[in-house]
């Protein structure tokens, strides 16, 4: 659902994976930014 929604509201969708990004499995981080631009892709990842 994130990966649908972030096609269009890309910006929304990154905000909220930053904040959930801990309580998120690896694999639907990965989906849910899957749409987001390359240079913000990285910043989920930190720690």
């Amino acid at each position: 659902m994130l990966k649908v929604v972030s096609e269009s509201h890309w910006d929304e969708v990154f905000d909220f994976v930053v904040h959930y990004k801990n309580a998120m499995s690896q694999t639907t981080l990965r989906y849910a930014i899957e749409k987001i631009p390359t240079y913000l892709r990285i910043y989920p990842y930190k720690a």
